[in-house]
């Protein structure tokens, strides 16, 4: 591989990393998902046997709306100082690919999986969890 195509791969890897950083273990956030892990690890992503994501992953949402389309948008936080969100979040409403949501999971609170990257807008999965 040439220096400037080496240069330029790394470049993209650095800007759109693949998977996320687990939350910090004491963080809201980390303390939220500990009892979903396993159901977060069991997400399936919608019309396969892929999982969707792993638990470093996913996070609670703590704001999600329909959008007049009637698309799901999550609110993707940039990480906090207490650990709640995502590095490198925008902190912006989001629009979820329909082929991104998972209806009828076992998670009772809503729950996205997302990392910046140009696929999916960033989405891995999200559920609005089982209350909806």
């Amino acid at each position: 591989m040439t220096t400037a195509r080496f240069a330029a791969v790394a470049s993209l890897l650095i800007a759109f990393p693949v998977h996320a950083n687990p939350p910090p273990a004491d963080s809201d956030d980390a303390l939220r998902m500990r009892d979903y892990a396993e159901q977060v690890r069991n997400m399936k992503q919608p019309g396969g046997d892929v999982s969707c994501c792993s638990v470093a992953d996913c996070r609670p949402v703590d704001s999600w709306r329909i959008n007049r389309d009637g698309h799901y948008e999550v609110f993707i936080r940039r990480l906090t100082p207490e650990g709640h969100g995502w590095a490198n979040g925008p902190d912006a409403y989001l629009e979820v690919p329909d082929e991104k949501v998972i209806h009828g999971s076992a998670i009772p609170e809503p729950v996205a999986c997302w990392s910046r990257h140009p696929e999916n807008k960033g989405f891995y999965c999200f559920t609005p969890g089982s209350g909806t």
